[in-house]
């Protein structure tokens, strides 16, 4: 990436700024090479730490839990992910991975060095992936956002993508990650 090629779009000023402790959005006002000015939405999730994924992975099985989303009102199967506990992603994967499968003593390999972004159109805060490699019978908690749990051999998580029972972009993105670097066998 040429980091001296001219910006096509410059920052004018902020015209609209909200923070909670969920996110903080603005709408910036900027101008476009060719002089037209219009509006562009950045939101930075949570403290502008990365989110973490974490893929849970045991006895060559996938872990899934089917999480309620608020957001889209619908229940999906998905993976562990967490926002910004800790300024320390492998940290924050732990903590996640715990809090959902009261795992102690896991593998934690690192899919990603640098955070990749999920949409960087609106959203300026990365993602990091994780693998987490579970001992044997490592359970997985049902509670109040997760109504079930199933662990799949990577076959049906494949299938489960490609006929619409998995929707979620991290579970997608963790398990391409997972298995271009052959670490799931």
């Amino acid at each position: 990436m040429d980091e001296n090629r001219p910006r096509p779009i410059d920052y004018i000023g902020p015209d609209v700024d909200y923070a909670d402790r969920f996110a903080h959005v603005r709408r910036h006002r900027v101008r476009f090479a060719g002089g037209a000015e219009d509006t562009h939405w950045v939101i930075t999730s949570g403290s502008g730490v990365p989110d973490v994924v974490i893929l849970p992975w045991r006895d060559g099985h996938v872990g899934l839990a089917e999480s309620y989303r608020y957001t889209v009102d619908e229940w999906l199967w998905e993976i562990p992910r967490g926002r910004d506990q800790s300024p320390a992603s492998r940290t924050e994967a732990a903590r996640e991975l715990h809090e959902e499968t009261r795992a102690d003593q896991v593998e934690l390999i690192d899919l990603n060095p640098i955070p990749l972004y999920t949409d960087s159109r609106l959203l300026d805060t990365g993602v990091a992936f994780f693998l987490a490699k579970l001992a044997p019978g490592c359970p997985y908690r049902v509670g109040e956002e997760i109504a079930d749990v199933r662990w799949v051999r990577l076959a049906e998580a494949k299938r489960m993508i490609l006929v619409g029972q998995i929707r979620d972009q991290f579970t997608v993105a963790a398990l391409a990650l997972a298995e271009w670097q052959e670490l799931l066998h």
